[in-house]
């Protein structure tokens, strides 16, 4: 049985996931991001295969078992799986709630207790489904189909990085760290399958607020943060916040290469699309 092959020609998602630590591992820096360095444009690492919509609710089955994690694949490729549940699920900010808050999903999963996401493989095990890895236990989602099924992991995972992001980079405290985990940011939505205007302003919005609550900061970071956020202003409109903090620094330094390199084609691809 076939439960991790995907409709079309997409190849398996799991090779697709962020894998990237958030605020861990050594991300080396690009060159160009230097006080008065022309900045580089990164790489885009686009992501070739099946696209989806971000889910933000759907119907799904649900099944939950609570468990020793070295128990779990005996008892998922038992014949006494327990039962599934239909439910309603909405994909909020923070958790995983039902429409009917009873049975399984009585309560809500919080992104931050959900330890990983990954297709179910095991031979013999129920088709189409994910599984959620929480403390005690395992959350399993089976989709209608392996289309459904991963785009619901794909949204999942999306979700799950961005609470996340969200948390850490509200607080910062070494800003070399933190720049680096702003590229890994940028770098997972440019390069992920889902498709939706809320993909690439996610990001913006989560270094908005960081900018605008953290208002200390030198010249060079924040020419590093324009350099670094720079792919995804190629084709989204700033928050207003940002939109501000681009302009003062545009007064401040109104001969800074970031200008120059980052924000002149930017105006020149708005004025060409308005007039």
């Amino acid at each position: 049985m076939d439960v991790t092959s995907s409709s079309g020609g997409g190849g398996d998602p799991r090779q697709i996931e962020e894998t990237k630590p958030l605020l861990g591992g050594d991300v080396s820096a690009p060159e160009g991001t230097k006080m008065g360095a022309v900045p580089c444009r990164r790489a885009l690492l686009l992501c070739n295969g099946m696209r989806y919509k971000l889910l933000q609710e759907g119907d799904i089955q649900v099944c939950v078992i609570r468990h020793p994690r070295t128990f779990l694949s005996k008892i998922l490729t038992s014949k006494f799986l327990r039962r599934w549940e239909p439910h309603h699920l909405t994909l909020a900010d923070n958790s995983l709630a039902s429409a009917t808050p009873t049975g399984y999903m009585e309560n809500s999963v919080s992104y931050s207790a959900i330890e990983d996401v990954q297709l179910l493989s095991w031979e013999n095990a129920p088709k189409y489904c994910l599984q959620l890895t929480i403390p005690g236990g395992t959350v399993l989602l089976q989709a209608a189909n392996s289309y459904l099924r991963d785009q619901w992991f794909h949204s999942l995972q999306w979700k799950k990085k961005i609470y996340k992001y969200k948390k850490v980079l509200s607080n910062p405290s070494r800003w070399e760290v933190v720049l680096k985990e702003i590229r890994t940011l940028v770098d997972m939505a440019l390069t992920s399958p889902l498709q939706d205007d809320s993909i690439n302003q996610a990001p913006l919005e989560i270094v908005s607020k960081l900018l605008s609550e953290n208002t200390n900061l030198t010249t060079q970071e924040h020419e590093n943060i324009i350099v670094a956020i720079a792919p995804l202003l190629e084709n989204n409109h700033p928050p207003p916040d940002l939109c501000e903090f681009f302009c003062k620094h545009c007064r401040e330094r109104p001969r800074s290469m970031v200008v120059i390199e980052v924000f002149t084609p930017v105006v020149q691809r708005i004025l060409k699309h308005n007039m």
